[in-house]
């Protein structure tokens, strides 16, 4: 029974990532170092790009962002969330 409980903790632990997207109009750089493939240059980037006002749609992310492409947004997209940005996205022009 310890070993099927084991079994089953490190399954979980290994899909936790799976569950919990990071939302990137709000996480520190931490938080998105820890999506594999975001480094500190590229956490650093998303940071200092939502200076300029929260990502829209992912696709908006991608073209904001250098290094972050239709490829980094396919593979990770369930990774990925925008939080509550109705509001301000239905303000701009």
């Amino acid at each position: 029974m310890k070993g099927i409980r084991g079994i089953l903790f490190l399954f979980l632990m290994g899909a936790s990532g799976l569950l919990w997207a990071v939302d990137i109009n709000t996480a520190s750089e931490a938080e998105l170092m820890s999506i594999k493939g975001i480094g500190p240059v590229k956490a650093e980037r998303i940071v200092a790009a939502r200076a300029d006002g929260v990502f829209c749609s992912l696709e908006e992310f991608a073209r904001r962002v250098k290094g972050i492409g239709k490829k980094t947004i396919q593979v990770h997209r369930d990774q990925f969330t925008l939080g509550d940005v109705k509001d301000q996205c239905s303000k701009r022009p």
